[in-house]
């Protein structure tokens, strides 16, 4: 199961977090060798992203992370990372083995996918800026071949933690 929270964040924050992602890109760890994320396909269909621990980023970015998210969000996060996909990039879809996160995927760029299975079936999502989309881990996600950049913030949440409700419920 998975939610769109819309206008999560607002345009204006997406677009400082693309501006200061982009100036802090060489600091992005790539997902290839050691940090490769495999996904179902193993070595045949290799993801090509890079990654941004918020422990790793400047103060400014940092700054701006927190003052995009919705306080009962940083009141619940367990870890929160920006995510930059070249074009061409992809994340093969992957599951978790075990139901011990939820995620929130914010796009802070319009026009790419992200596919999420509901029923055993993908449902592709087009990514709106400031949109979150929340699932469990433990449902298959992917991101399709990129045909331009894209942006993510994500943020994990023990499994418990159910984000459509405290969200909805201070918007």
């Amino acid at each position: 199961m998975y939610y769109v929270l819309p206008a999560l964040v607002t345009p204006e924050r997406c677009a400082s977090l693309v501006s200061a992602a982009k100036h802090a890109l060489p600091s992005f760890k790539k997902s290839q060798g050691v940090m490769r994320r495999m996904g179902i396909h193993g070595n045949e269909v290799m993801s090509e992203y890079a990654v941004l621990k918020y422990w790793r980023m400047s103060k400014s970015l940092k700054a701006l992370v927190d003052d995009a998210l919705p306080p009962d969000v940083r009141d619940q996060m367990n870890e929160v990372w920006l995510l930059h996909f070249p074009k061409g990039g992809q994340l093969d879809c992957y599951q978790s083995k075990k139901a011990l996160f939820n995620c929130l995927s914010v796009p802070l760029n319009d026009g790419g996918t992200f596919d999420v299975w509901e029923q055993g079936k993908p449902v592709s999502l087009t990514n709106k800026a400031g949109n979150g989309i929340t699932f469990s881990l433990a449902n298959p996600h992917s991101v399709s071949i990129t045909k331009q950049a894209d942006w993510y913030l994500c943020c994990l949440f023990l499994n418990h933690v159910s984000l459509d409700e405290e969200v909805n419920s201070h918007a």
